[in-house]
């Protein structure tokens, strides 16, 4: 065997194949290349959260929330334990591509750009490769669209959305005996104060990030979950999750005392955390 066939397939004395040092880097850099991507996107998020509120940003990691590195970080694990033959002769071209990719997004930090980037470069790792690794690439490209349904789909369809999320806090209002009145997305108390539901405010923006969180965890957690069970667990994600951002907007229409706390730093933390914590108890229902 030459020196190059030596350095590309290390043999045991059974005669099994090992991945090599060569096989190995590739895997790795095709995982950190697209999880620096996802991150570029998300930079200009995480430096403004952390303008606005400083140390508090940390609790929920720079205003990014959790839903965003769980989901990478099982993606690029996928990507990075995978075997060498799943890359075999394109392994030249991906990583090309992968650099060429990389160096865009860098040389130009553009949400959409990195977003488009991490997008499509993930979706042609899918075509190629399989196993495990192809279910980390769908990650990645599932991310992508959820991140520029957050970014930019979303503003596409903000009106009829948060008048939707409007009408649902008004029938939860009046469920509890308030009175309150509706025009378009502004609810308006009886003593006259009023709130306006904007993009932030919609249960609609964040719901493709957290169903997609969900479904990572239960792949992650659960070689063979049930069908049932996966979409019993998501419905129960998807309706309590609803509920929970319903009620903060029910509540920040009470008073201007309550608009504060719930708005603040603080109380967005919790709102994230509730959240989290709705996807661990729908993977927890979907795998037990």
């Amino acid at each position: 065997m030459s020196d190059s066939a030596a350095h590309a397939v290390q043999m045991t004395a059974a005669g099994e194949r090992q991945p090599s040092g060569v096989a190995l880097s590739v895997h790795n850099i095709l995982a950190v290349m697209l999880v620096a991507g996802c991150f570029n996107g998300l930079m200009a998020e995480m430096g403004e959260s952390w303008t606005l509120t400083g140390l508090d940003s940390l609790v929920n990691l720079f205003g990014i929330g959790y839903f965003y590195p769980i989901i990478i970080g099982v993606a690029g694990w996928n990507i990075w334990q995978m075997q060498s033959e799943a890359l075999q002769r394109h392994d030249i071209a991906l990583i090309t591509l992968g650099g060429l990719m990389f160096a865009a997004v860098v040389l130009v930090p553009s949400s959409l750009g990195s977003w488009v980037a991490v997008g499509v470069y993930a979706l042609v790792l899918a075509l190629l490769l399989r196993g495990t690794a192809r279910h980390g690439a769908m990650m990645f490209v599932a991310l992508a669209v959820c991140a520029l349904w957050i970014d930019f789909g979303f503003k596409l369809f903000v009106g009829p959305l948060t008048v939707l999320d409007t009408i649902m806090t008004e029938h939860v209002l009046h469920l509890f005996g308030v009175d309150v009145t509706r025009l378009e997305n502004v609810l308006t108390r009886a003593n006259g104060f009023s709130i306006v539901v904007l993009a932030d405010c919609s249960s609609w923006k964040d719901m493709p990030l957290v169903i997609l969180a969900y479904a990572t965890l239960v792949k992650f957690t659960a070689t063979a979950s049930p069908l049932r069970k996966f979409w019993q667990g998501l419905l129960m994600v998807f309706m309590l999750t609803l509920l929970i951002n319903l009620a903060r907007l029910a509540l920040i229409s009470l008073s201007l005392d309550l608009h504060t706390l719930i708005h603040d730093a603080r109380g967005r933390n919790i709102f994230d955390m509730a959240r989290t914590l709705v996807v661990f108890a729908g993977v927890w229902w979907a795998t037990r």
